[in-house]
């Protein structure tokens, strides 16, 4: 980390006002006067406040940084600094940082850390069949300050990420789902130098046929495992692979790993070179959730991919529809670049980017165009939604930011929208809504739009309430 990332960092904490619990701070060099403030100046952070330390990502000619923020070395929920880097120059910051007005119990703080671990057992009485994969100690942010929780992820019984925030007394005051999901409800180990082939659907049943396709980057070990993914079935039908072919009929389970196998590669191929963004962990992509039940599940949480087959009433083959699994893994890199809550309008926008950027990868509007049996589609972006209809739905909300994003498409072309498209998102934050949203976007589009292309937009925007 370089000196001056970390004394613009103690900036950022030391220079919070005292009026609230929660100081925002956001700077962008195309709209400032000045540059990033008091940068080389030294700075001491606020006793007992720091920020975590965080490797950046890199995304397109950009790095971009998350970091939480600490008090006596526990993290502060809904805080963050957020530092987008270009030649190991800041060209956006935004944090959520707390004022220096601050009581921490830390007495309190002692006997919680004692009783980390028996929280763990205190969630199996409440819920037998929870699976805890993460538990820790936080500061939960209130009307009347601050206080101590233990923060606990588990998995429920039906494969869902679940967040517990529970107080000192083991009270239960929050339950939430954690994933984003298609609708409601690092491996040091070189590549095989041999190459794999299996009969597949390249673009999935409904545009392709079946044609022996390369699998790429397996390790060689004989299962769907890459340094970027590993694709898992809990279905007792598991893949082996043993010499150069694989090839299974498409109605068995095994033939969903394969083809998931490389609808994922394909999508992080597109991540990679063509938004140039890293996803700095191996994703962990599991099928037939809910097996030997058929479910509809398909939803993306902090590296998890977790994809039922369908109920067969409402889907069916969902592995095998492209649009799904390209829009979990596109959640990957929304978390990298924005990390994108999954309620209220930033959850819509989590959504809508996911759709948008499937949308593109397909070139076509229609998701879910494969396995969703009730009619042609899911949903679809080639509508005109405006501004006015939201209604606080986080799907419905979603298409009213997608099908905008798709109309653009219309002025500027694949690409162009594509890069527009990501870099308003990378500008973006846990605390993004609508207006933060049109903002950015408003900010990044010249840097790619034509003086005419810029006119288009603009009344495109105006025609949707924007």
């Amino acid at each position: 980390m370089k000196s001056s990332r970390s004394l613009l960092l103690l900036f950022l904490l030391s220079g919070c006002a005292k009026k609230s619990l929660f100081e925002e701070h956001q700077w962008f060099h195309t709209t400032s006067q000045h540059g990033p403030p008091l940068i080389t100046q030294q700075f001491s952070a606020p006793e007992n406040i720091r920020p975590s330390e965080a490797k950046a990502i890199r995304a397109g000619s950009a790095e971009i940084q998350f970091q939480e923020v600490f008090l006596a070395g526990i993290p502060l929920k809904s805080s963050f600094i957020k530092t987008v880097w270009r030649n190991s120059q800041p060209i956006f910051i935004s944090s959520r940082v707390p004022s220096e007005a601050l009581s921490l119990d830390l007495d309190r703080l002692k006997t919680m850390e004692r009783d980390v671990l028996t929280i763990q057992f205190f969630l199996k009485k409440y819920d037998p069949l929870l699976k805890v994969e993460k538990a820790r100690i936080v500061w939960l942010p209130s009307l009347s300050g601050i206080h101590l929780s233990f923060e606990v992820t588990a998995l429920n019984a039906d494969g869902e990420f679940v967040e517990f925030l529970i107080d000192p007394d083991h009270q239960v005051l929050s339950k939430r789902r954690l994933d984003s999901g298609f609708e409601p409800a690092a491996l040091n180990s070189t590549t095989s130098s041999s190459q794999v082939f299996a009969r597949i659907f390249p673009l999935g049943p409904k545009y392709s046929q079946l044609q022996n396709i390369a699998l790429s980057g397996l390790v060689g070990d004989g299962t769907l495992n890459s340094r970027r993914a590993k694709v898992t079935t809990l279905s007792a039908e598991k893949v082996q692979i043993a010499g150069d072919q694989i090839q299974y009929d498409p109605d068995s389970e095994k033939f969903d790993q394969v083809q998931v196998y490389h609808f994922v590669s394909q999508t992080l191929d597109s991540i990679e070179k063509q938004y140039g963004v890293e996803i700095p962990f191996q994703l962990d992509v599991q099928l037939h959730v809910g097996s030997p039940q058929k479910t509809n599940t398909a939803f993306y949480y902090g590296g998890h991919i977790r994809l039922g087959r369908g109920d067969e009433e409402l889907y069916r083959k969902i592995p095998q529809d492209p649009s799904i699994v390209y829009h979990e893994t596109y959640h990957a890199m929304i978390e990298v670049l924005a990390k994108l809550p999954n309620e209220g309008e930033g959850g819509a926008l989590n959504e809508a980017f996911a759709d948008f950027f499937t949308a593109l990868q397909l070139d076509s509007p229609l998701l879910a165009e494969s396995s969703y049996l009730k009619a042609a589609y899911k949903r679809t972006l080639n509508e005109t939604h405006l501004l006015s209809e939201k209604t606080g739905q986080k799907y419905h909300d979603s298409l009213i930011v997608s099908s905008l994003l798709w109309e653009c498409r219309k002025i500027l072309g694949r690409e162009m929208a594509g890069q527009i498209s990501l870099k308003t998102l990378s500008l973006l934050t846990p605390i993004s809504d609508f207006r933060d949203f049109i903002e950015k976007f408003k900010q990044v589009s010249p840097e790619f739009a034509s003086a005419q292309q810029t006119r288009d937009l603009q009344a495109l925007l105006q025609r949707r309430g924007w």
